[in-house]
């Protein structure tokens, strides 16, 4: 009795050794479903409620319209916003990438003293950003005179988001075929052509990757232009102004707007990361 009382249990531990691997992956699922409704749940409703028909905000919705894109479209300050938001990235990105590719290049092709510190104070901004640094990048600009606005806003943009362009060109720098440049250049090729003909085709994905990525950043960024847009206005900023004082569908017409540009910036940075993947393989 007590060997077939034995024999049971094994037999039972062995069937649910047997399902544990079910078990895990279905805790697994159930972990992943419930995170990724916590995060995109709250965009699904914004994005609903930008085509209700009702202006208020009640569930069900009432039914599909378009009329709240349309008040969003004819509200000038909202336009005006987008603008400053649009002109903001464009010339943040700009920027970023000609200082992250010099930067990148001098950081991976150059050996020199200090050169481990400098890696690391690239950095210190992407781990800074924050209220606190916002305050003190104003509080900087107060004491050097310079004036809140775009200007002021390009400028902060660009110490923060500088380092994600560096960081993206240094990994397709650091694994870069030199012996394609010294080929050229024993077949007389000057660095100059080089340059141009070599090295700038090859690590372009990786250029194109830190550009998108800097704008996306710069595009969405609500706490820097906060402190430093002084009396105009950015997207985020008008968007966390009407939700204190005057929410309506509009709102949300304008927010589906934006998260439709940063999924489009999103879907082009995934693509160029493979691309460089592609070269790296």
């Amino acid at each position: 009795m007590k060997h077939r009382e034995a024999r049971k249990v094994v037999n039972s531990r062995q069937e649910f050794r047997q399902y544990m691997p079910d078990l895990n992956t279905l805790a697994y699922k159930l972990y992943m479903g419930c995170f990724l409704l916590f995060i995109f749940a709250p965009i699904v409703v914004v994005v609903l409620y930008a085509f209700n028909s009702s202006r208020y905000f009640v569930w069900p919705i009432k039914g599909f319209s378009l009329e709240w894109f349309r008040q969003a479209w004819h509200n000038r300050l909202l336009i005006e916003a987008f603008t400053n938001s649009a002109i903001i990235a464009l010339a943040t990105t700009a920027l970023c990438t000609a200082i992250g590719t010099l930067m990148s290049f001098g950081l991976v092709r150059f050996r020199f003293r200090g050169r481990g510190f400098l890696n690391i104070l690239v950095l210190l901004p992407v781990v800074t950003y924050g209220i606190v640094s916002s305050i003190s990048l104003l509080l900087f600009f107060d004491v050097v005179h310079i004036q809140r606005g775009i200007g002021a806003t390009i400028l902060g943009h660009t110490t923060f988001l500088f380092p994600f362009a560096v960081i993206i060109i240094n990994g397709r720098l650091a694994n870069f075929d030199v012996s394609l440049e010294e080929a050229a250049m024993d077949l007389g090729a000057r660095p100059v052509r080089v340059f141009v003909d070599i090295t700038l085709p090859l690590i372009m994905p990786a250029i194109v990757a830190g550009a998108l990525l800097v704008f996306t950043l710069s595009f969405d960024d609500f706490i820097l232009s906060f402190f430093l847009i002084g009396n105009t206005n950015t997207l985020p900023v008008y968007i966390f102004g009407l939700i204190r004082y005057f929410m309506t569908p509009a709102v949300n017409a304008a927010a589906t707007a934006l998260i439709g540009v940063t999924m489009i910036f999103v879907v082009l940075i995934s693509f160029f990361f493979r691309e460089i993947r592609t070269i790296w393989e």
